[in-house]
């Protein structure tokens, strides 16, 4: 699935191995991040105007995934090792998003986030809040009541300090090099 980009981007794709492509596209035009008031997994609100002044990464996922949603979180994880001191100095910050709002509250969110060892926000809130921060990020949700599954697009964000989107991964995992070099750059602007 696709991100529905309404401009168009500088695009780079990138295979490791045998692995899928990601899709990396830079906006060329960077535009704002778009405005949330959600809630994190320990019951905080959490709004898009406090990612002023950090440079965040922004994920989809959600906590009964069975597969893909788990390379994000390994991801997450890499990223909070190799900028230990950033995450827990709030220059950089680590959101993930969920995209099963039945199913994914705050405790079920903490749960998720402890068991991983987790420095990240994990958002949650009514379907109705979710359905519009994913239409603005530009990620497709499909979910059926009775499905164990939900299928999404598989998307991370870069923000920058400035809280301007700047660069989307789409696809099935970033690899490590790429992601911290551009979170590195975003970092020492």
């Amino acid at each position: 699935r696709g991100c529905g980009m309404e401009e168009p981007p500088a695009a780079s794709a990138q295979a490791v191995g045998d692995e899928p492509f990601i899709h990396r596209s830079e906006l060329i035009n960077p535009k704002e991040v778009p405005a949330f008031t959600l809630t994190d997994q320990n019951g905080e609100v959490v709004k898009s105007e406090d990612l002023a002044g950090k440079v965040a990464l922004v994920g989809f996922v959600y906590t009964n995934c069975p597969d893909i949603c788990r390379a994000i979180t390994a991801t997450y994880l890499d990223m909070q090792d190799v900028f230990a001191q950033e995450v827990g100095d709030d220059e950089l910050e680590l959101i993930l998003i969920t995209t099963d709002p039945a199913r994914d509250t705050p405790d079920q969110a903490k749960d998720y986030t402890d068991a991983f060892g987790g420095r990240w926000s994990f958002l949650t809130g009514t379907e109705e809040e979710l359905e519009a921060v994913w239409s603005s990020f530009h990620v497709s949700v499909d979910q059926h009541v009775s499905a164990i599954k939900s299928q999404h697009t598989w998307m991370v964000v870069l923000v920058d300090r400035d809280s301007k989107l700047r660069i989307r991964y789409v696809g099935q995992d970033v690899p490590k090099d790429v992601l911290s070099a551009d979170v590195r750059a975003m970092l020492n602007n």
